[in-house]
């Protein structure tokens, strides 16, 4: 193999890498913000949602920084409670950019519950269950 071939090859993977890393970078910061949310929070065996208030969208409830749905499904299983829990919540949430999250990818957004105001079993009107097993 001639030597201007070899560089030729290297360079045509130089530019595949630095197109590659090019195309990686755009995608940015998956959470676009953090924001004070209110809406209801339904934790299950293959999901856990929130739903905000005044909405019908279902976003994923990450268990990155901790398995909140899951301490919130053991808090009010021991309530009596059983099957899909849910209950309502007022947090500050790190909001994700639309993408596809969570069992199946069925959730458009994903949130981390960062800091809980809130939680109550009593949902007000408005903010009712849209979580589904």
């Amino acid at each position: 193999m001639s030597s201007r071939l070899k560089i030729s090859i290297v360079s045509i993977i130089f530019l595949f890498f630095a197109f590659l890393i090019s195309q990686i970078w755009k995608v940015g910061h998956l959470y676009e913000h953090t924001e004070r949310m209110q809406g209801t929070i339904g934790y299950a065996f293959e999901g856990r949602g929130f739903t905000p208030c005044g909405k019908k969208e279902v976003w994923w409830v990450s268990s990155d920084k901790g398995d909140i749905g899951k301490n919130l499904y053991l808090s009010l299983a021991l309530e009596g409670k059983s099957g899909p829990i849910s209950a309502y919540i007022d947090a500050d949430m790190e909001i994700s950019i639309k993408g596809n999250f969570g069992h199946l990818d069925m959730s458009k957004r994903e949130v981390v519950l960062v800091n809980i105001h809130e939680m109550s079993t009593e949902i007000p009107t408005g903010c009712e269950v849209n979580f589904e097993t």
